[in-house]
């Protein structure tokens, strides 16, 4: 029976067993050992070395039991093992139970093609090219963790600054009470140096100082049941009141 050893990658050590019989069965060792030779393909012509080729008879002292290792690295008949090849163990000449035999103990293939092995190395779909796909995108990963690091490093958080469930603010950032002292400067600068020409709308308290300023110390004139109140410029109109009664003497405004 042939022995089907399989597909190995380039540069392996097969070692297999196989055994002889006498035709009525019983095991018995080679009276001639014969010869291993190995054949690629369809071709005629066998390997032209034995180097690599280790034949061990009755092994472990067993009649009839023998043991072959072939070494695929050994580049004697230079570049017979290759890629993608079929071969074939035969013995030739072997002499067993007062017969001449000549017979093919074993098949093997060296990452034949289509094959696991082949497909496994394949450049361009293999795990070499899923390994460089893989550190392509880890790169990129590394690339963009270190991009977004380095922007969130810029953003000022320190510990206390913040709810503790928040990201910590930086040294310096503004803390409850610097807010409580800065802002409450800052809002009133911004409302008490406010020029007056911005408090404009009607009804808010900005207006009604305005107005009330003017009173004081603008220019105010009645004309027609009609007073007009000018600004501290005698130019700029900031409200005009309906008096009662009309014709006077007035004791209110219309509403």
């Amino acid at each position: 029976m042939v022995i089907n050893l399989g597909d190995y990658p380039a540069g392996a050590i097969l070692d297999f067993k196989w055994n002889t019989n006498a035709v009525a069965g019983e095991s018995i060792t080679r009276a001639t050992n014969g010869s291993i030779r190995i054949y690629k393909g369809n071709s005629a012509v066998e390997r032209t070395s034995a180097a690599g080729i280790t034949d061990t008879e009755d092994f472990d002292a067993l009649t009839g039991l023998h043991h072959l290792r072939i070494d695929l690295s050994d580049n004697t008949d230079a570049g017979f093992y290759a890629a993608g090849n079929e071969y074939q163990v035969v013995l030739v000449g072997a002499v067993i139970d007062g017969k001449t035999i000549n017979a093919v103990i074993a098949i093997f293939s060296i990452e034949r093609a289509n094959g696991i092995l082949a497909l496994i190395k394949d450049a361009t779909n293999g795990l070499t090219a899923i390994k460089n796909a893989v550190n392509t995108v880890d790169d990129f990963v590394d690339t963009e963790v270190a991009a977004i690091k380095a922007a969130t490093d810029q953003l000022a958080f320190t510990a206390g600054n913040v709810h503790s469930r928040v990201v910590t603010m930086a040294t310096g950032a503004i803390t409850a009470d610097a807010a409580a002292v800065d802002f409450g400067a800052e809002v009133a600068d911004a409302v008490w140096d406010e020029p007056l020409a911005g408090h404009l709308t009607a009804g808010t308290a900005g207006k009604a100082m305005q107005i009330a300023r003017a009173q004081g110390a603008g220019k105010w004139a009645i004309v027609g049941d009609v007073l007009t109140v000018y600004d501290l410029d005698a130019v700029t109109v900031v409200a005009t009141l309906t008096l009662t009664p009309a014709g006077g003497p007035y004791t209110a405004r219309a509403p």
